[in-house]
C-alpha cells in the first residue's frame, strides 16, 4: 500500500461530504448521548458497589402506622382504666402469616420484627432518667433479662406501675407466664440495662396501635445485589394489610440506595435508547456506502484495471468509514464532555468522565466501521471490472 491508498479516503470523504453529513450528525448525537449516560451508569454502579461493600450487615427497617388510630389524642391513663383488658379490636400488622407471605415473595431477605414498649414504672428501683422497657422480638424463643430487671418486674406485679396492660405477665420459678398461660423460660444476662426481651408471639394477644411508633420490620439481605426486594416487601405488606396501614422505609441509607437503583435503571434505559439510535445510524451508513459503491462502479473498475486489487479498494472504503466514525466519536466526546463539566447529576451521583466509557465508545466506533464494510466488501467482490467497463 502506498501513500495514495491512505490519502485518497480523505479526498473521497471531502468530495462526498454532502452525502455523509446527515449520518455524521446522527453519529455525533448518538456518541454524545451514549457517553453521558454510559458514564452515569458506570459511576452509579461504582457508587452502588461501594455502598453495598460498606454496608453488608445493614438492616433495613420498615415502619408502620395505623391510619385509623389517633395517636395524638390517645390517653394512656384512660386506656389503663378500661375494664376489657384484652379486647381484640386491632390486628397486629406483622402477624406470622403476613411475614411468611412476604418471605415467599422475597426469598433473598431475612426478616425479623421488633416491638419496643416503654413501661411507666413508678417504683423505687429505677433512677431518674432510666427507662424500663420490653423488647418483643421474633429473634427470641425464650425470655432474656438481668437480675435487676427481674426485681423490677416482681415489683410491677405488686401494682406499682400505671400501665399493667403493658405487662400482664407473672414470674414463677424462673418462668414468665403470658395471658394465654404459656410459660417461657428465663435466661439471665449480666447486662445492667432495664430491658426485658420476650418472644414476639407473647405480644400478639396484647397488641395495641399505640406501640406501632416503636415497631419495626427488619430486613437483612442475604446478598446486597437483591436490594429491589426491599420495595417488593413494602408492596407485599401493603397488599396484605390493606389501606388502614401505612408502611415506609425508615433507613436513610435504604431510601438513598433505592434512589440510586432507580437512577441505575433509568440510565440503563437511556443507554439502550442511544444504542438503538446507533443501530439505526448503522443501517443508514450501510445504505449510503452501498449507494456510493454503485455510483463509483466506473471508478472502481478503472482502479482495478490499473492494477489496484479489490482488497485495496475495500481498504480505502474502510478508511472512509473509519474517518467518519472517529470524527463523530471525537466530536461526540467533546460535546458530551462540555455537558458533563456543567455538573449534571442523578440521584446525587454526579456524572464524571469515565475512562471505561471512552474505551467502550472507541470499541463501538471500530465495530461500526467493521460492520459497515462487510456488505460493501461483498458487493465489490461481486463486481467484474471488465463487464463494467464494457458496458460504458
Amino acid at each position: 500500500m502506498n501513500k495514495y491508498t491512505f490519502c485518497r479516503p480523505f479526498y473521497n470523504v471531502k468530495r462526498d461530504i454532502n452525502k455523509y453529513i446527515v449520518v455524521v450528525i446522527q453519529l455525533i448525537g448518538a456518541f454524545a448521548i451514549l457517553n453521558i449516560f454510559l458514564s452515569l451508569l458506570l459511576n452509579i454502579i461504582e457508587n452502588k458497589n461501594n455502598m453495598i461493600q460498606d454496608s453488608q450487615n445493614v438492616k433495613f427497617q420498615i415502619y408502620v402506622q395505623d391510619t385509623t388510630f389517633d395517636y395524638d389524642t390517645f390517653d394512656v391513663f384512660e386506656w389503663e382504666n378500661e375494664e376489657d383488658v384484652f379486647a381484640q379490636d386491632y390486628l397486629f400488622p406483622f402477624q406470622q402469616t403476613t411475614i411468611e407471605h412476604i418471605k415467599q415473595r422475597c426469598p433473598n431477605c431475612l426478616f425479623s420484627v421488633d416491638v419496643m414498649v416503654e413501661l411507666l414504672y413508678l417504683g423505687d428501683l429505677v433512677d431518674d432518667g432510666e427507662v424500663v422497657q420490653i423488647c418483643y422480638s421474633s429473634d427470641y424463643t425464650n425470655v432474656r433479662m438481668s437480675k435487676d430487671m427481674e426485681k423490677i418486674l416482681i415489683d410491677v406485679n405488686e401494682e406499682n406501675t400505671i400501665n399493667l396492660k403493658d405487662f400482664p405477665y407473672h414470674i414463677e420459678d424462673n418462668f414468665i407466664k403470658d395471658v394465654n398461660g404459656k410459660k417461657y423460660s428465663i435466661k439471665y444476662i449480666k447486662d445492667k440495662e432495664k430491658t426485658i426481651y420476650l418472644p414476639l408471639e407473647a405480644y400478639y394477644k396484647i397488641y395495641h396501635p399505640k406501640d406501632l411508633k416503636n415497631t419495626t420490620l427488619n430486613i437483612q439481605l442475604k446478598n446486597m445485589l437483591f436490594t429491589d426486594e426491599i420495595n417488593a416487601a413494602l408492596c407485599g405488606l401493603q397488599e396484605q394489610c390493606g389501606e388502614n396501614y401505612q408502611f415506609k422505609i425508615g433507613s436513610d441509607f435504604s431510601v438513598f440506595l433505592v434512589k440510586v437503583l432507580t437512577a441505575e435503571r433509568e440510565s440503563r434505559f437511556f443507554v439502550f435508547i442511544a444504542a438503538v439510535i446507533i443501530c439505526i445510524v448503522l443501517i443508514g451508513m450501510i445504505g449510503i456506502f452501498v449507494m456510493i459503491v454503485k455510483r463509483r462502479e466506473r471508478e472502481i473498475a478503472i482502479l482495478c484495471a490499473l492494477g489496484q486489487t479489490k482488497r485495496n479498494v475495500c481498504f480505502g472504503l474502510f478508511m472512509e468509514v473509519f474517518i467518519l466514525n472517529m470524527s463523530s466519536y471525537l466530536l461526540g466526546i467533546i460535546i458530551s464532555g462540555s455537558i458533563i463539566k456543567s455538573g449534571v447529576s442523578l440521584a446525587t451521583v454526579e456524572i464524571v468522565y469515565n475512562i471505561y466509557s471512552l474505551i467502550i465508545l472507541l470499541g463501538v466506533a471500530l465495530l461500526l466501521s467493521s460492520l459497515v464494510i462487510i456488505p460493501v466488501k461483498i458487493l465489490i467482490e461481486k463486481q467484474s471490472p471488465i463487464e463494467i467497463l464494457s458496458s460504458l
